[in-house]
């Protein structure tokens, strides 16, 4: 909740430039990128890494393609699988290949890049003395532009001391002259790239529901709330597992993010979860003044990591309404209050909602200034009201029918989300009641699942503190103008 736009910053605005070079980058995607072999080597005193990768492409590429690859850039090699060198420019947070040969299936890209004197310590990635951060928006090889959903092997070199979190399973250590290597595999396909993490951490381990949890704190910080939080975990996963009949991986990794704002969060892709500062671990997740925040951003790894939504397309509705709506009812279960503590909040945030920038949910735009309240507390609001009008099992059959259909594939729209809806509600007038008054009218149609009478509790900001607020709008802002520089300058074509 605290985060509000940010988890989706980097998703959102690198499809959101792309509309500017066609229409939607969704429909008749090609996959390009099917696999990726990382060998990398972090230098936290120079705030650099080496990467040497290999992506291994479908025949159909050809032409002109586009690679994300974050930091300044230095001794850049493109070189095909016959080892020819291929022509290419870098440009802003790019490496674009200027020609890529018909039936080219391997292309490996290696470089330095360094991440000295960036705007804020919040923004990704991060490389200094005592910690690395890269999630899965801007992860630490190059990845298509077009968020492929690919395969991941890494391996990762770094100074003795730094322990490192790598993507989906950890397959062994090597440790050499004072340096050592952790290799890992995703577990899956990951979609944008695959999150890496690393630094002086201290890690706490436990085996919840068949699920290996690893809770990642900085070494020189006290966690007395260990058993706090891995009682919390387990019923969430176990609530999670539960409803859907399964946890989409075989571990979950909490990685605190020591430059990040405390009680913050951010989804990070497939296995992580990162959670900002030192207070968010000073007390359980059920003290925490958003008892589902934890919840919420482990939901991620169905809705984000498992799906992905069509940002273009009403999809922030789903990766973070959904989740939302999913995480509250999984806090309710064992914080009774939750749904009418956190409820209220959001309809309090919903008609905050300027009448010059409110907007139907269906036509809403990532340019609307109101998107992100739609998606974070309107859209669960309207979720809460279609689980009491239909009933929970209904719901979940929506909700797995989802996660049946679009895992590992095409990409989730609100469109679709909401044909799900009436295909499992045919027939109940009062379900496509709910789905017009919420969904294609403006405002705020009557509330019933708490009492909409009741006062807002404002024993704490409803958005997150200005300071953090502020970061997080330079990040989103920088990001947004990066991706529009590349769009306007290149003529990008399949």
């Amino acid at each position: 909740m605290k985060k509000r736009i940010y988890f989706a910053i980097i998703a959102i605005f690198i499809v959101s430039g792309m509309a500017m070079a066609q229409e939607d980058p969704f429909e008749n995607l090609q996959t390009d990128l099917l696999k990726a072999t990382v060998c990398c080597e972090v230098f936290p005193a120079s705030q650099s890494i080496f990467i040497d990768s290999t992506l291994e492409l479908s025949k159909t590429v050809v032409g002109k393609t586009v690679l994300l690859a974050r930091g300044t850039l230095s001794d850049v090699k493109v070189l095909a699988g016959t080892g020819e060198a291929l022509p290419y420019v870098v440009a802003t947070g790019v490496i674009i290949i200027e020609s890529l040969p018909a039936g080219t299936q391997t292309v490996s890209v290696s470089y330095m890049a360094c991440f000295k004197g960036q705007a804020t310590p919040t923004m990704f990635p991060v490389i200094n003395e005592d910690f690395m951060q890269f999630d899965d928006s801007q992860p630490c090889y190059p990845v298509s532009f077009f968020m492929d959903w690919h395969d991941v092997k890494m391996a990762v070199t770094a100074p003795k001391g730094f322990e490192i979190a790598g993507p989906g399973i950890p397959l062994g250590k090597k440790v050499s002259r004072g340096k050592v290597t952790s290799y890992f595999r995703s577990e899956g396909p990951v979609c944008r790239g695959a999150g890496l993490f690393g630094g002086k951490y201290r890690i706490y381990s436990d085996l919840i529901e068949g699920i290996t949890l690893e809770i990642f704190v900085r070494r020189n910080m006290d966690f007395p709330a260990w058993h706090s939080w891995a009682d919390y975990m387990k019923k969430t996963l176990g609530f999670y597992r539960a409803r859907y009949g399964f946890y989409p991986f075989s571990r979950l990794r909490i990685v605190q993010l020591p430059n990040f704002h405390d009680l913050n969060g951010r989804g990070g892709g497939q296995t992580f979860v990162m959670i900002g500062g030192d207070s968010s671990f000073t007390m359980g997740p059920s003290e925490h003044r958003s008892p589902n925040f934890v919840a919420h951003e482990t939901f991620h790894q169905f809705f984000g990591a498992l799906i992905f939504p069509n940002v273009l397309k009403g999809g922030i509705n789903i990766i973070e309404g959904t989740t939302q709506y999913a995480s509250l009812i999984c806090a309710e279960s064992f914080v009774p209050g939750t749904i009418e503590k956190m409820g209220r909040r959001f309809l309090a945030e919903v008609r905050k909602i300027p009448p010059d920038q409110d907007v139907e949910i269906m036509k809403a735009t990532l340019e609307n200034p109101s998107a992100s309240t739609l998606a974070y507390d309107k859209f669960p609001l309207f979720l809460l009201e279609l689980r009491k009008a239909v009933g929970d099992e209904t719901m979940i059959r929506i909700e797995r029918g989802c996660l049946e259909k679009y895992r590992f594939g095409k990409f989730l729209s609100l469109a679709d989300f909401v044909q799900v809806i009436h295909a499992e509600t045919k027939g109940n007038p009062t379900a496509a009641s709910l789905c017009t008054d919420w969904l294609e009218k403006k405002g705020i149609p009557p509330i019933t699942v708490f009492e909409e009478s009741a006062p807002v509790n404002r024993d704490f900001p409803l958005r997150m503190v200005v300071s953090a607020d502020r970061s997080n709008r330079e990040c989103f802002e920088q990001t947004v103008e990066d991706y529009r520089n590349m769009i306007e300058n290149l003529s990008i074509t399949r």
